[in-house]
């Protein structure tokens, strides 16, 4: 009777405390809708104006063996740019084929390098990845410097202030960190990481700052952990299944072989890791989506403007799981109509809560940004999409 009694005391203060959860999300949202307004951001382009530049980025792409790659994502980025909107006015992108064809050519030049020096001293590979390890941070920092300068919204560019010293550990060590813990440590990397991103923005002369608390990422883990379990099920059994039964499915003139037993042998191990790999997939979209739900609606710009992102993670992942399969089974004609409906999902979900008027904070950073941006625009950077 006792045990019964407590039973009943920790369900009524769950209910309390869901209560209690649910009242002060309930007070800080209208908090927020009295002193601030909501602008959401919009996506105007449509998959028939996107195919024309698509077409013509794969063409060239295909014609100089790979070489237009830079020209065709400066093309390809100007048009996502323009056709995004926050407050009925567009962003700008100002990069050039020129500044990305750096970046480009550094990462060929590792590709190229790495395989002949696997080909020639396999064990020096192993330098090479400790090397290409020791640099990385550096290259994410530059690449996040040049992203935001060649990115403008109504005439004001974003600028990236974030230090060396800390892209070494939030990339590195947190990286570090996340990979030998198993991931049970990621949440910790993904906010290090993101603070890192948002504390090194600002514009008009204005800084990002995010709060986003690890206890939160940490709730958003559940669901893509058990979609690993899922996917990981059937992958224990048909790996079991293949170890214990095996050589008895297959056929006799196989058996004969050992060349063919080793094909088929590997044929059926991928066909078995198939569904671990595809929620592998899932579980990655639905953590990365729940992880900057929570540092994105925890980030604030200029300390008083809270930004938003509610992406439906389910949703999300729904739309890049179709966007691949449909891209697949059309030889990837589709990829333009795949491109444009993800665009305009995720960008659907973002907005930033406004304290004031937004012409009259917009004069406020015009007057400050004009100043202030001029000596970081000749700061040098590259961009690493490859």
């Amino acid at each position: 009777m006792v045990m019964d009694v407590a039973v009943v005391d920790g369900a009524e203060r769950d209910r309390i405390r869901r209560e209690e959860q649910a009242a002060a999300l309930f007070t800080e949202q209208r908090r927020l809708e009295e002193t601030h307004v909501l602008h959401r951001a919009e996506f105007h382009g449509n998959a028939r104006e996107y195919f024309g530049i698509w077409v013509v980025n794969t063409l060239f792409t295909l014609l100089t063996l790979g070489l237009y790659a830079p020209w065709a994502k400066v093309r390809r980025n100007r048009y996502f740019h323009a056709n995004t909107t926050l407050g009925g006015f567009a962003f700008d992108y100002h990069a050039t084929g020129g500044q990305l064809l750096k970046g480009w050519l550094l990462v060929a030049a590792y590709l190229i390098g790495y395989n002949l020096i696997v080909d020639t001293y396999p064990l020096a590979s192993l330098g090479v990845l400790a090397v290409v390890l020791g640099i990385f941070p550096w290259l994410v920092e530059r690449a996040l410097r040049f992203k935001a300068k060649v990115t403008s919204y109504r005439n004001l560019r974003f600028h990236f202030h974030g230090k060396l010293s800390k892209a070494y550990i939030s990339v590195l060590l947190g990286g570090l960190l996340g990979l030998f813990s198993i991931g049970l440590l990621a949440p910790i990397f993904s906010k290090i990481y993101y603070r890192y991103m948002f504390d090194g923005v600002s514009y008009g002369g204005r800084r990002f700052d995010t709060t986003g608390r690890i206890w939160t990422i940490y709730k958003t883990i559940w669901l893509p952990a058990i979609v690993l379990v899922v996917g990981l099920l059937p992958t224990s059994y048909l790996i079991g299944y293949a170890m214990l039964h095996e050589y008895q499915v297959m056929p006799t003139e196989v058996m004969r072989s050992e060349w063919w037993r080793a094909i088929f042998h590997a044929i059926f191990s991928y066909i078995a890791i198939i569904p671990f790999l595809l929620a592998y997939y899932l579980m990655l979209i639905i953590y990365r989506t729940g992880v900057r739900n929570v540092m994105w609606s925890a980030a604030t710009f200029d300390g008083r403007h809270r930004l938003v992102s509610d992406i439906p993670r389910m949703r999300y992942a729904w739309i890049l799981i179709s966007n691949t399969v449909v891209t697949i089974l059309s030889l990837g004609l589709l990829r333009p109509w795949a491109a444009v409906r993800e665009r305009r999902f995720l960008v659907a979900f973002t907005g930033i809560w406004i304290t004031g008027d937004m012409e009259e904070l917009q004069a406020e950073l015009e007057t400050s940004g004009s100043a202030f941006g001029s000596e970081f625009m000749d700061s040098d950077g590259f961009d690493l999409g490859f």
